[in-house]
């Protein structure tokens, strides 16, 4: 099984924790080409930035879309 790491902001994690989404966006900045890393239905981790290192969360990957 295919699965994908994506960087994410402390902060940004301690703001959807408390609010428990039932989805959130992920973005690259000036990511201009299409997201191909994993299939839809591919579980989509969260790791925290240095110093914390460790995935925080997670979810399955949707869709691409451009925007």
């Amino acid at each position: 099984m295919r699965y994908f790491i994506g960087v994410t902001d402390d902060s940004w994690y301690e703001f959807l924790a408390q609010r428990r989404p039932p989805e959130v966006n992920f973005w690259r900045p000036g990511a201009a080409e299409t997201f191909r890393a994993i299939e839809p239905g591919a579980p989509f981790l969260f790791k925290l930035h240095s110093p914390q290192n460790y995935i925080a969360g997670g979810g399955f990957f949707l869709l691409w879309r451009a925007a």
